[in-house]
């Protein structure tokens, strides 16, 4: 990953040298440009409604089985589709938030008469699918493909240890091959649900998955892989050219077989860089139609010269054969997101975050670390705890870990702030910092890692946990009170959560239900059965894919980043209200920064690769600019109120 020259390199640190100055035109290239183009599938057209029409008929078993728009047929996008997994043989399906993928699974395992099909989804979404695919083998089909005959994966046992084939030597000489869980099934069509789950390819998930299909292309077995999302593209091509390779293969417009290639194409596109420079264009450009270039001519900021190109790759994408997905603009109920500013502030939050970051000369605790002493490594985890601690928290180990792994983690934790500190490569991570050290760099810290190394496995060995399991320490109330209020004056909604210490506060706190793992409460009830208007707590990452929840509630505040899945769990088709209301909890400006993350992200890559419209950018509403926060109480501090009401404590 890191370049040297040993005439640049001054006896202790590299410096970092541009890896792809620009894409340049390699074989995947030449393949990709070569690719056969169609027009994007309209779900818009008449063509399409006659086509939901006509295959609704020939594939329900039951008159009228749903209230689906228009007169009880299947959604137009499921209709085109199906169509092209029919005529192509292969699909990729980007299907926006409501659009029906559900359904859409089980009708192409139907249609492409699958003798052993599979379907992979979050395990969060696992009870409710099974109940909804018994009831669509009652409705569709004719009974030719009964539930009984799919077969359901978590993408999280998918990455269980117990999922993976083994190779076991017996008596020194015979050689036993045990069968990982895809080998055991041996599916012939795999659907892949919520499919952006499999985004990070160097994931236990994704590698098994590849190795299954790699398996099936030498073996000669047909296997056809469709992932549906809508956020197969959040913040990187990585997160998704794999995915389209597996579903395509030779027809995915994105390299693949080229790793140079493939990093090129990221380096230029990417929302998000880390410690690399951004790769220039090149010949991405020669994609551009001359309206584009024109347009890319005329612009100068990087970033929507950056859009321009996006959307032309993503244009290219979507008139690939086999790629069939949503194309809407902004959907007819309108969506707003607010900003929920603190109203009664507890001075102790303030006082604990300025501790944290210059430390306490008092009790000679140093800069950058916990009350409990831990210190934080880098820039990355000092962000995440300001996080926490403005939410009035701070997470410790418990029960404490040994003194000697105490004092390799605080060798490791000190010697490696040191050196992102100083160091004359853009590296601005733990995790690249280790990467360096597995690279022959920073040998001066080699034996530190090693030490903290051994101590984690020797912890590990004894207690069967790599890090000694952590729980919350609470020294402020602040955003249970802000929360009562909130819930007080809106009268209902849904409290959204991103740490689970904090759902279970507010749940003990103010009586409400948390919906954690398994989207359940602590009574065992779903999600899915709450009453309308129920006030509730719900896990952002339990509950944020996969459920409808658009009959409960059109009220939601964000104790953590809202984003187009979780957002789309109550603005989609079919929301009974006229409006949907949304308001991100403010207390600090590291979540401000965390917002317009992802708006820039939605904006700027997403949005223009999947031609949808995303929730984040078409919401109407006042957030503050973190230029105005900035300029109202700076940088350093955690509080700013640019419209903030001022309060009395006697109200």
């Amino acid at each position: 990953m890191f370049e040297t020259d040993d005439a640049d390199f001054d006896g202790e640190e590299p410096r970092a040298k541009k890896r792809f100055p620009a894409v340049e035109r390699g074989p995947d290239f030449d393949r990709i440009v070569e690719l056969e183009r169609r027009p994007i599938p309209d779900p818009r057209s008449a063509y399409a409604a006659e086509l939901a029409a006509w295959l609704t008929r020939r594939l329900r078993s039951v008159p009228n089985p749903y209230p689906l728009p228009p007169g009880g047929n299947m959604f137009p996008t499921q209709a085109l589709a199906i169509k092209e997994v029919m005529e192509r043989g292969r699909l990729t399906a980007p299907i926006r938030v409501g659009g029906g993928k559900m359904l859409l699974g089980y009708l192409l395992f139907l249609v492409t008469n699958a003798k052993r099909p599979l379907y992979l989804l979050p395990k969060s979404m696992e009870k409710e699918t099974r109940h909804e695919v018994l009831r669509y083998s009652a409705d569709w089909g004719r009974g030719k493909l009964p539930a009984s005959r799919v077969t359901f994966v978590s993408y999280e046992k998918l990455s269980n240890p117990s999922a993976a084939g083994k190779v076991v030597v017996a008596n020194g000489k015979t050689t036993v091959l045990k069968l990982g869980l895809l080998d055991r099934l041996r599916p012939d069509v795999i659907y892949a649900d919520e499919g952006h789950k499999l985004g990070n390819a160097g994931a236990i998930g994704a590698r098994r998955v590849d190795a299954y299909l790699k398996a099936c292309l030498e073996l000669g077995r047909d296997c056809l892989f469709i992932p549906a999302s809508g956020s197969l593209f959040r913040e990187s091509l990585n997160q998704a050219a794999h995915v389209v390779w597996w579903s395509l293969r030779e027809g995915s417009p994105f390299p693949h077989s080229s790793w140079e290639e493939k990093m090129a194409w990221a380096g230029a596109l990417d929302e998000k860089q880390g410690w690399a420079t951004r790769t220039e264009f090149g010949a991405l450009l020669d994609l551009l139609s001359a309206e584009e270039l024109r347009r890319y001519d005329a612009e100068t900021d990087p970033d929507d010269r950056r859009a321009i190109v996006c959307s032309s790759i993503g244009q290219r994408f979507l008139e690939t054969p086999g790629v069939v997905g949503s194309q809407d603009g902004p959907l007819g109920i309108p969506l707003s997101i607010e900003p929920e500013y603190v109203e009664r502030e507890d001075p102790g939050i303030e006082r604990a975050v300025a501790e944290m970051i210059d430390g306490d000369h008092a009790s000679g605790r140093p800069k950058w670390s916990l009350p409990d002493g831990t210190l934080v490594i880098d820039s990355l985890a000092l962000s995440r705890h300001r996080y926490t601690f403005n939410l009035g928290f701070y997470q410790v180990q418990d029960p404490p870990p040994p003194q000697d792994y105490r004092d390799a983690s605080q060798a490791w934790a000190k010697a490696a702030r040191d050196r992102l500190k100083r160091n004359k490569l853009r590296i601005d991570s733990e995790a690249n910092l280790k990467k360096a050290i597995a690279e022959g760099h920073f040998k001066d810290l080699a034996e530190v890692l090693d030490r903290w190394d051994a101590a984690q496995r020797a912890y590990t060995a004894e207690t069967g946990h790599r890090e000694p399991p952590s729980k919350a320490v609470w020294f402020s109330d602040e955003v249970v009170e802000e929360v009562r209020r909130w819930l007080d004056r809106e009268g209902t909604g849904i409290v959204w959560v991103g740490y689970i210490p904090l759902g279970k506060r507010l749940s003990e706190r103010l009586g409400l239900p948390y919906f954690g793992a398994g989207k359940l409460d602590a009574a065992g009830r779903h999600v899915s059965e709450m009453r309308r208007g129920e006030r509730a707590v719900c896990s952002i990452s339990a509950c944020g894919t996969g459920t409808n929840l658009q009959h409960f509630h059109s009220k939601g505040l964000w104790l953590g980043s809202p984003s187009e899945q979780p957002l789309g769990r109550c603005h989609r088709p079919g929301q009974p209200d006229e409006r949907v209301q949304n308001w991100v909890y403010l207390p600090g400006l590291v979540q401000l920064e965390r917002y317009w993350r992802k708006w820039e992200s939605a904006a700027k890559f997403a949005d223009p690769m999947t031609k949808q419209a995303q929730k984040l950018v078409c919401a109407a509403g006042s957030m503050p600019s973190l230029r105005d926060a900035e300029d109202e109480r700076g940088l350093g501090n955690r509080r700013w109120q640019p419209t903030k009401k001022t309060v009395d404590d006697d109200e």
